[in-house]
C-alpha cells in the first residue's frame, strides 16, 4: 500500500514539476521579448516593439485567466487597429481552456502529495524513505523514455507539432493564415521550437535536482 503510494506521489510530483516548467517561459514577458528580437518579429509585422510587448502582456494575462478577453489596439503597418481578429481569439479560447486544466491538474497533484506526507507523518509511517526511492526510479525511467521521445520530436518538429494540435484541439481553428493572422505570426514554428528546448531544459533541471536530493535523503537516512 505505501509503496503504491509512493509511486502516486512520484507521478504527482512530475506532473507538478512539468507544468511549473511550461508555465516559466509561457508566462515570462523577457521570453518573449528576447524570441521577438531574434525573429525580427516587430519589423516583420510592422508593429512597434513596445506596442507588440503591450499586446504579448495582454496575451499572457489572458492565458492566466485574469483577463476576459482578447481586446487590444496596435499601430499595424501605419494603421489602429485591433490586433486579435475573431478566429485567433477563439483559438486562444482552448489554448486558455488547455492551460487552465494543466492549471488543475498541476493543484490537484500539489495537493496530494500535500496531504499524503501531512497523514502519513501524522500516522508517524515511514513514507519518506519509499518516496524518495520511488522518485530516484521513476525519474530516472521517466527521462529516459522522454529522451528518447525528445529525439524523435527533434527530428521532425514540424510533424510532431501538428500531432499536437490534433491531440489537443478538436478543430482547425488552429491552422491560421500567415497574410491575415498575427498571431501565427509573433510565434512563428521557430518560437515554438525554441520554447519546447526551454522547457524540456528547465524540466530535466528540476528531474535531476529531485533526483539528487532523494540520492542524498536515501543516504543520510541510511536507506
Amino acid at each position: 500500500m505505501l509503496k503504491a503510494l509512493a509511486v502516486l506521489n512520484t507521478i504527482c510530483l512530475l506532473l507538478v514539476l512539468l507544468c511549473v516548467s511550461v508555465q516559466i517561459p509561457a508566462f515570462n514577458l523577457s521570453f518573449y521579448g528576447a524570441e521577438y528580437d531574434k525573429y525580427n518579429i516587430p519589423a516583420h509585422i510592422q508593429v512597434p516593439r513596445d506596442e507588440l510587448m503591450t499586446v504579448t502582456r495582454r496575451l499572457i494575462v489572458y492565458m492566466k485567466g485574469e483577463a476576459p478577453d482578447l481586446v487590444v489596439e496596435a499601430g499595424v503597418a501605419g494603421e489602429r487597429r485591433e490586433f486579435f481578429n475573431q478566429r485567433e481569439k477563439d483559438h486562444m479560447v482552448d489554448v486558455k481552456n488547455l492551460i487552465t486544466g494543466g492549471l488543475l491538474i498541476r493543484n490537484i497533484a500539489a495537493a496530494v502529495i500535500v496531504v499524503s506526507l501531512i497523514a502519513l507523518c501524522l500516522l508517524r509511517l515511514k513514507f519518506l524513505k519509499l518516496f524518495a526511492r520511488a522518485v530516484r526510479s521513476v525519474f530516472i525511467v521517466f527521462l529516459i523514455i522522454a529522451s528518447a521521445l525528445i529525439a524523435v520530436i527533434a527530428s521532425n518538429f514540424d510533424r510532431a507539432f501538428t500531432v499536437f494540435h490534433e491531440l489537443f484541439f478538436n478543430n482547425d481553428l488552429w491552422i491560421l493564415n500567415p497574410d491575415t493572422d498575427l498571431l501565427v505570426n509573433i510565434v512563428p514554428l521557430g518560437f515554438f521550437m525554441d520554447i519546447s528546448a526551454t522547457v524540456g531544459a528547465i524540466f530535466a533541471g528540476l528531474c535531476l535536482a529531485v533526483i539528487a536530493v532523494s540520492i542524498i535523503y536515501n543516504r543520510v537516512s541510511g536507506a
